[in-house]
């Protein structure tokens, strides 16, 4: 039998058998080469029967992004989180449509560059895009459809650190003398003395604090599907847990408990799991409140001159509502009668002092 054929456009024509089996017919499955030389033919031949041992042989060259890519999230996402389908689908959506119509094959480095720096200035959607991509190159590879990925030394720029503090005395103080409505007061010191997550804080019932051994028990959490909160186990086996139910948190939650009517710690308007614009609105009303002036003076910070000597003494007072001096407080000795004292106000739009008053004290 002829190694090769000759067609009648002039090209050479053979097959290579491979050790893959078409589950349809049960047959061995071959890939046809072409040459326009015998020569042509047989050095193909070779560099398909080199790649179909190895498992890197391309059988779908006209394979584009475009395509593949929701085959991928489709088939190997679809057991993943609501939100972490919703995170892969907003990228493949709206970041990745200058690859859509090109071939798999015909996809370069700088083309999968040029979509991570478009990016430039949004570090997350950075991270995002390259992750995707680079599954989706790496998927490719074990279909056959590539033999190498091409996003996966690309240039990314360097993460930049997110700082994290814990909150000072003073924004402390300030959050826990809001004037709150009993919910949003309720959620807000949930927050301050649990740590715990949105999601785990919106199924709470009341039959999960217990006053008597001090704990509130987590064992539950929901996930977002649209506006609609659905109930889940917790995002991790360690998420069951037991948190210490500290005093100022269990003050605030006995007497908003003694006002709630149903089981649930923070119900929708219709009785059920708050919507997820629901407790947006409610976080918002505590974002609102914080962020209006606080008429009381909660510290004082000693400041002293240059010199570190005692001879002036000024004490800044500062607002709950910010970081600025509300009012200063200057004390200089006068002479020997006494000490020499002035107040005055901030004005913290044209950040300049005005002074209020002198007096002096007498001597002791």
């Amino acid at each position: 039998m002829a190694k090769y054929k000759k067609r009648k456009d002039g090209r050479y024509a053979a097959w290579v058998a491979t050790d893959e089996i078409n589950p349809e017919t049960g047959k061995r499955v071959r890939i046809q080469v072409y040459g326009r030389s015998v020569a042509e033919l047989e050095r193909k031949k070779a560099e398909v029967i080199e790649q179909t041992s190895k498992g890197i042989y391309v059988s779908e060259k006209n394979v584009t992004f475009g395509a593949y890519k929701w085959k991928w999230l489709e088939l190997y996402k679809a057991g993943r989180e609501t939100n972490t389908i919703e995170g892969y689908r907003n990228i493949l959506k709206n970041h990745t449509a200058a690859l859509d119509g090109l071939k798999l094959l015909q996809i370069k480095k700088t083309d999968i560059q040029t979509g991570y720096n478009a990016l430039k200035g949004h570090a997350d959607l950075q991270r995002r895009y390259y992750q995707t991509v680079n599954q989706i190159m790496r998927a490719a590879i074990d279909d056959g459809l590539l033999f190498k990925n091409v996003a996966e030394n690309i240039e990314k720029d360097p993460a930049p650190k997110k700082k994290k503090r814990a909150l000072t005395e003073l924004e402390r103080i300030h959050l826990e003398d809001l004037e709150l409505d009993p919910q949003a007061s309720t959620l807000l010191h949930m927050l301050l003395y649990t740590g715990m997550r949105r999601q785990e804080i919106i199924p709470l019932t009341r039959f999960d604090i217990n006053f008597a051994r001090k704990k509130i028990t987590v064992n539950k959490a929901v996930k977002f599907v649209g506006e609609t909160a659905v109930l889940k186990d917790t995002k991790t086996d360690s998420g069951e847990r037991e948190i210490y139910l500290l005093d100022p948190l269990a003050d605030v939650l006995k007497k908003y408990l003694s006002t709630l009517q149903g089981n649930l710690l923070f119900p929708g308007t219709d009785g059920s799991y708050l919507k997820k614009s629901q407790y947006r609105r409610l976080f918002e009303r505590i974002i609102h409140v914080s962020k209006k002036p606080a008429a009381s003076l909660v510290f004082i910070h000693l400041l002293k001159n240059r010199r570190q000597t005692p001879s002036i003494m000024a004490f800044l007072l500062y607002s709950t509502a910010g970081r600025s001096p509300a009012a200063l407080l200057c004390v200089t000795p006068a002479d020997r009668r006494g000490i020499l004292m002035f107040t005055g106000a901030w004005d913290l739009s044209t950040k300049s002092l005005t002074t209020t008053a002198f007096i002096l004290l007498p001597a002791i």
